[in-house]
């Protein structure tokens, strides 16, 4: 088998390939190490502008750049049924053609936007989400001014951070990845973002060269994540969810089955989420606004991988 180095999006490496430009990596290492606050604050708050930017743009159900994939039907709560909808969309620079930018969309109905992103907020790093991952560590806690200035408003960003996770596909088999990803919140357009960057403690890892790994032995993976809840206009107790992602797997995954991955990991995460968030809804339990812990940091005092101990009563 032969395993297939991870890429970044690279435009000049590989210019034939037109689609979304994604905002290039943020890269620590090259920040001034004197006045490193001051500068850092600058390149943070830039760059989280670019990505709310395009995170706009991709999480746009009216966007007309991507193409149906499928519509899948998914037994909620209660038995109801959901429609989730796929599509995906070309990324400028990817390393191959069949690496492609993937959207799900999915109708919730009875719960408001503001309490279906606190509780995403709160299960964000939980095995709802990833049920592959067993590392999740805060590299670096960024300490951004709480209101961003934009032309039509103020953004309030909830949190940032610089965070290493660790997913576990199929154990002992070229399968440890790790992600390095600059994540933050954006309370004011209902969104979480996750891009990929570059951070002196966590240097960039190699591949496995033999069949075996340990958890020390992982390879990096590039990342363009959104996850952004719409209202719903007509019903205020509803409302949509937007997921998109890019991500160059690598490893043992060849290009032509990473896109298939990608869709049937938002099949499955979108569903579970959706089915769990309902679940609270039902039992009552206190999330959104005004709530204790409302959009906090989901990984402090620490990383808890259970949905039980970030919701109680679940």
């Amino acid at each position: 088998m032969i395993f297939r180095v991870p890429e970044e999006p690279n435009t000049i490496k590989y210019p034939e390939q037109k689609g979304v430009i994604l905002p290039d990596p943020l890269d620590f290492t090259k920040l001034p190490t004197a006045s490193r606050q001051s500068n850092m604050d600058d390149a943070v708050q830039k760059h989280i502008k670019e990505c709310i930017h395009i995170g706009l743009e991709l999480t746009d159900p009216e966007n007309e750049q991507f193409d149906l994939v499928t519509t899948k039907d998914v037994i909620m709560t209660g038995g109801r049924q959901n429609k989730i909808r796929v599509e995906s969309i070309s990324i400028a620079g990817s390393a191959h053609p069949d690496i492609m930018g993937i959207r799900h969309i999915a109708r919730l109905e009875g719960v408001s936007p503001d309490y279906l992103l606190d509780a995403y907020n709160r299960l964000n790093y939980t095995d709802i989400i990833d049920k592959f991952t067993y590392l999740v560590e805060q590299i670096e806690d960024i300490d951004v001014p709480q209101q961003i200035k934009k032309e039509e408003h103020e953004d309030t960003i909830s949190w940032c951070h610089v965070v290493l996770t660790a997913d576990r596909l199929v154990p002992f088999f070229l399968s440890i990845r790790d992600f390095v990803t600059f994540d933050f919140v954006s309370q004011h357009h209902r969104m979480l973002v996750s891009r990929s960057c570059i951070h002196p403690s966590q240097p960039q890892t190699s591949p496995p060269c033999c069949g075996f790994v340990n958890n020390k032995n992982t390879y990096r993976v590039p990342l363009q994540y959104f996850l952004r809840i719409l209202p719903c206009p007509e019903d205020t107790n509803s409302c949509t969810v937007v997921q998109f992602q890019y991500s160059d797997v690598g490893g043992i995954i060849p290009p032509t089955n990473q896109t298939q991955a990608i869709i049937d990991f938002g099949l499955e995460n979108i569903s579970k989420f959706c089915t769990t968030v309902s679940e609270a809804k039902q039992k009552g339990l206190a999330l959104g606004p005004g709530t204790e812990g409302y959009l906090k940091n989901p990984l402090k005092p620490k990383w808890r991988q259970l949905p039980k101990d970030m919701i109680p009563g679940l």
